[in-house]
């Protein structure tokens, strides 16, 4: 499983963009998609956290929020 950035970030590893998490099959070198597009980026899965079982990842996902302040 790898994290893949939706827009090429050249050499960086930003936090706050879109990406989606893959799946590739080492047998073959294909990949597939785990997720649709979401918010993460750096933080996302610095270690994959695979269940015993090895059927499920943990993985975060951040949100924006849009806040206004009344004055």
């Amino acid at each position: 499983m790898f994290l893949s950035f939706i827009e090429d970030q050249g050499q960086d590893h930003p936090f706050g963009r879109q990406v989606k998490l893959r799946l590739m099959d080492l047998r073959d070198r294909s990949a597939r998609d785990l997720t649709p597009e979401f918010f993460g980026g750096q933080g996302t899965i610095n270690v994959p956290s695979w269940s015993p079982d090895s059927r499920r990842v943990a993985f975060v996902s951040y949100e924006r929020h849009v806040t206004s302040h009344d004055h």
